[in-house]
């Protein structure tokens, strides 16, 4: 098989992917087919302990954001109290199904699975502190987490398909 050939193949495979690919500026381009989606990417935006303002139905959460492993694995962890409006936004540079647990976690909290694009893809309410079972997991690729405190879904009607604004 001649180089050629197989550049023309490996092509043809990528573009019948999803590929995603960084470019400047903080961005992401998602390439799905003949579609191109730029997104944010906010792992070059934000960095831990940022504060990011995260607007649902004019509600707002104020949450600190764990962008470094490190940062994602310690979460709200030994936290014995969290303000009401306050959470933790957990950012990751790729999207793929997550794990999370109540492990030396407190406090009973909503965790929030989203997609590159915000979108809630999984919603959690009222976990219970404590625990390394059960755990709580994606159903899709998320990209990103955003941990409050228990009952804010509910109270702010937050359903799996919303999709949350970072002010």
């Amino acid at each position: 098989m001649s180089a050629n050939s197989l550049i023309k193949k490996l092509i043809i495979f990528l573009v019948s992917m999803s590929v995603v690919s960084t470019v400047a500026l903080g961005v992401i381009q998602l390439i799905q087919g003949n579609q191109t989606i730029i997104v944010p990417d906010y792992t070059k935006k934000f960095s831990d302990s940022s504060i990011i303002k995260i607007e649902f139905n004019n509600y707002i959460i104020n949450a600190e954001a764990a962008v470094s492993s490190t940062k994602r694995s310690q979460g709200l962890m030994y936290k014995e109290y969290l303000p009401e409006n306050e959470g933790m936004f957990f950012i990751f540079e790729e999207s793929s199904v997550k794990s999370f647990w109540m492990k030396n976690t407190t406090i009973s909290l909503d965790i929030i699975f989203l997609d590159s694009n915000l979108t809630v893809t999984d919603v959690y309410s009222n976990t219970e502190p404590l625990r390394e079972r059960p755990l709580y997991s994606s159903t899709s690729p998320s990209q990103y987490v955003l941990e409050t405190n228990s009952g804010w879904a509910q109270k702010v009607n937050l359903k799996v398909g919303d999709s949350l604004n970072i002010l």
